[in-house]
């Protein structure tokens, strides 16, 4: 069984740039954000803890 294209979702000038950004640097982008969030979430507990103990 073989798919068309038109199945498989729009293909090269027919994607929007936000779809060709996130197919290129997607995963990237999100590992980036998460790493982000972390890091902020752990810096934000350090203040606290060093503040409450210190």
């Amino acid at each position: 069984m073989t798919t068309l294209p038109s199945e498989t979702g729009p293909a090269g000038r027919d994607r929007s740039l936000g779809q060709r950004l996130f197919a290129r640097y997607g995963s990237t982008a999100i590992l980036s954000v998460v790493l982000l969030v972390v890091v902020g979430w752990i810096g934000i507990l350090g203040w606290v803890v060093t503040r409450l103990f210190g």
